[in-house]
Protein backbone atom coordinates (compact mmCIF):
# COMPACT_ATOMS: atom_id res chain seq x y z
CA UNK A 1 0.00 0.00 0.00
CA UNK A 2 2.78 2.02 0.81
CA UNK A 3 4.22 1.76 -2.34
CA UNK A 4 0.88 2.51 -4.58
CA UNK A 5 0.88 5.79 -2.06
CA UNK A 6 4.58 6.48 -3.18
CA UNK A 7 3.90 6.76 -7.00
CA UNK A 8 0.37 8.66 -6.68
CA UNK A 9 2.49 10.84 -4.34
CA UNK A 10 5.31 11.25 -6.55
CA UNK A 11 3.10 12.10 -9.41
CA UNK A 12 1.07 14.75 -7.78
CA UNK A 13 4.69 16.22 -6.51
CA UNK A 14 5.59 16.47 -10.26
CA UNK A 15 2.30 17.74 -10.92
CA UNK A 16 2.07 20.20 -8.29
CA UNK A 17 5.62 21.49 -8.56
CA UNK A 18 4.79 22.16 -12.52
CA UNK A 19 1.93 23.84 -11.79
CA UNK A 20 3.09 25.89 -8.65
CA UNK A 21 6.03 26.88 -9.88
CA UNK A 22 4.52 27.97 -13.29
CA UNK A 23 1.51 30.31 -12.05
CA UNK A 24 4.74 31.91 -9.89
CA UNK A 25 6.58 32.64 -12.87
CA UNK A 26 3.21 33.51 -14.74
CA UNK A 27 1.81 35.98 -11.11
CA UNK A 28 5.61 37.65 -11.16
CA UNK A 29 5.34 37.93 -14.60
CA UNK A 30 1.74 39.81 -14.67
CA UNK A 31 3.01 42.16 -11.77
CA UNK A 32 5.52 43.26 -13.69
CA UNK A 33 3.13 44.38 -16.88
CA UNK A 34 0.65 45.89 -14.15
CA UNK A 35 3.38 48.19 -12.73
CA UNK A 36 4.18 49.25 -16.32
CA UNK A 37 0.59 50.33 -16.64
CA UNK A 38 -0.19 51.94 -13.80
CA UNK A 39 0.79 54.68 -14.77
CA UNK A 40 -1.62 54.50 -17.65
CA UNK A 41 -4.91 53.82 -15.07
CA UNK A 42 -3.51 56.72 -13.01
CA UNK A 43 -3.49 58.84 -15.88
CA UNK A 44 -6.95 57.79 -17.28
CA UNK A 45 -8.26 58.15 -13.76
CA UNK A 46 -7.09 62.08 -13.72
CA UNK A 47 -9.14 62.08 -17.08
CA UNK A 48 -12.22 60.75 -15.53
CA UNK A 49 -11.93 63.38 -13.23
CA UNK A 50 -11.79 65.95 -15.72
CA UNK A 51 -14.62 64.75 -17.52
CA UNK A 52 -16.62 64.40 -13.82
CA UNK A 53 -15.92 68.32 -13.35
CA UNK A 54 -16.53 69.13 -16.96
CA UNK A 55 -19.79 67.14 -16.68
CA UNK A 56 -20.81 69.24 -13.80
CA UNK A 57 -20.75 72.50 -15.90
CA UNK A 58 -23.25 70.81 -18.84
CA UNK A 59 -27.23 71.58 -18.98
CA UNK A 60 -28.92 68.81 -18.35
CA UNK A 61 -29.80 66.26 -21.20
CA UNK A 62 -28.87 63.37 -23.09
CA UNK A 63 -25.28 64.29 -23.80
CA UNK A 64 -24.61 64.67 -20.22
CA UNK A 65 -26.40 61.30 -19.77
CA UNK A 66 -24.38 59.36 -21.88
CA UNK A 67 -21.31 60.97 -20.92
CA UNK A 68 -22.37 60.04 -17.21
CA UNK A 69 -22.56 56.25 -18.36
CA UNK A 70 -19.19 56.38 -19.84
CA UNK A 71 -17.93 57.52 -17.08
CA UNK A 72 -19.34 55.29 -14.71
CA UNK A 73 -17.82 52.68 -17.15
CA UNK A 74 -14.38 53.50 -17.48
CA UNK A 75 -14.27 53.91 -13.58
CA UNK A 76 -15.67 49.82 -13.42
CA UNK A 77 -13.26 48.82 -15.49
CA UNK A 78 -10.48 50.64 -13.97
CA UNK A 79 -11.41 49.21 -10.84
CA UNK A 80 -11.28 45.52 -12.14
CA UNK A 81 -7.70 46.51 -12.56
CA UNK A 82 -5.03 44.53 -9.78
CA UNK A 83 -2.45 46.45 -8.92
CA UNK A 84 1.15 44.35 -9.53
CA UNK A 85 1.31 44.34 -4.98
CA UNK A 86 -2.00 41.65 -5.87
CA UNK A 87 0.12 39.94 -8.21
CA UNK A 88 2.89 39.92 -6.62
CA UNK A 89 1.56 38.44 -3.21
CA UNK A 90 -0.31 35.63 -5.34
CA UNK A 91 3.27 34.72 -6.82
CA UNK A 92 4.80 34.52 -3.53
CA UNK A 93 1.52 32.42 -2.40
CA UNK A 94 2.82 30.16 -5.38
CA UNK A 95 6.13 30.15 -3.96
CA UNK A 96 5.00 28.67 -0.76
CA UNK A 97 2.75 26.46 -2.54
CA UNK A 98 5.83 25.11 -3.96
CA UNK A 99 7.97 24.42 -1.33
CA UNK A 100 5.40 23.03 0.91
CA UNK A 101 4.88 20.48 -1.43
CA UNK A 102 8.56 19.98 -2.09
CA UNK A 103 8.35 18.68 1.60
CA UNK A 104 5.61 16.80 1.43
CA UNK A 105 7.33 15.32 -1.29
CA UNK A 106 10.32 14.81 0.34
CA UNK A 107 7.88 13.34 3.59
CA UNK A 108 6.75 10.70 0.68
CA UNK A 109 9.96 8.78 1.34
CA UNK A 110 11.27 9.92 5.35
CA UNK A 111 7.93 9.59 7.43
CA UNK A 112 8.17 12.02 9.58
CA UNK A 113 5.42 13.39 11.95
CA UNK A 114 5.59 16.55 10.37
CA UNK A 115 4.03 14.91 7.63
CA UNK A 116 0.36 16.18 9.70
CA UNK A 117 1.70 19.52 9.91
CA UNK A 118 2.66 19.79 6.34
CA UNK A 119 -0.46 18.16 5.18
CA UNK A 120 -2.68 20.86 7.05
CA UNK A 121 -0.02 23.22 5.83
CA UNK A 122 -0.54 22.44 2.39
CA UNK A 123 -4.62 22.79 2.72
CA UNK A 124 -3.36 26.39 4.28
CA UNK A 125 -1.57 27.64 1.87
CA UNK A 126 -4.02 26.06 -0.95
CA UNK A 127 -6.47 28.00 0.49
CA UNK A 128 -4.91 30.93 0.95
CA UNK A 129 -3.57 31.18 -2.49
CA UNK A 130 -6.92 30.37 -4.28
CA UNK A 131 -8.05 33.86 -2.09
CA UNK A 132 -4.83 35.83 -2.93
CA UNK A 133 -5.27 35.38 -6.64
CA UNK A 134 -6.44 38.06 -9.04
CA UNK A 135 -10.25 37.31 -10.10
CA UNK A 136 -9.55 38.35 -13.72
CA UNK A 137 -10.48 36.11 -16.46
CA UNK A 138 -7.14 36.41 -18.43
CA UNK A 139 -4.33 38.48 -18.30
CA UNK A 140 -2.33 39.87 -21.35
CA UNK A 141 -0.01 37.38 -21.15
CA UNK A 142 -1.44 34.43 -20.88
CA UNK A 143 -5.00 32.68 -21.56
CA UNK A 144 -5.47 30.83 -17.86
CA UNK A 145 -7.15 32.90 -15.19
CA UNK A 146 -4.95 33.43 -12.02
CA UNK A 147 -7.57 31.66 -9.73
CA UNK A 148 -7.76 28.86 -12.20
CA UNK A 149 -4.26 28.57 -12.16
CA UNK A 150 -4.30 28.49 -8.32
CA UNK A 151 -6.40 25.07 -8.18
CA UNK A 152 -4.89 23.53 -10.41
CA UNK A 153 -1.44 23.93 -7.94
CA UNK A 154 -4.27 23.35 -5.17
CA UNK A 155 -5.56 20.23 -5.97
CA UNK A 156 -1.95 18.02 -6.68
CA UNK A 157 -0.41 19.46 -3.43
CA UNK A 158 -2.74 18.50 -1.12
CA UNK A 159 -2.79 15.35 -2.62
CA UNK A 160 0.73 15.19 -2.22
CA UNK A 161 0.34 15.81 1.27
CA UNK A 162 -2.42 13.19 1.91
CA UNK A 163 -0.47 10.58 0.47
CA UNK A 164 2.12 11.37 2.77
CA UNK A 165 0.61 11.80 5.74
CA UNK A 166 -1.05 8.44 5.27
CA UNK A 167 2.36 7.69 4.86
CA UNK A 168 3.43 8.81 7.78
CA UNK A 169 0.07 6.87 9.48
CA UNK A 170 1.00 3.52 7.22
CA UNK A 171 4.51 4.21 9.09
CA UNK A 172 3.58 4.36 12.76
CA UNK A 173 5.37 7.07 13.04
CA UNK A 174 4.64 8.56 16.76
CA UNK A 175 4.51 12.23 17.39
Amino acid sequence: MKIVLRIFGTIALLVALLFSGGSAWRNFRDAGDAAAFETEVVAKKAEIEKLRKDLEAMPEGDGKTYIQEQITAGEAIINEIPSSTHFTMSGLMMVLLFVVSLIAGILLYKPRPLATVIFLATIAVSLLAYLVAPDMKETMTGGAANKTLAIASAVPAILCGLFAFLIAKKSDVKA
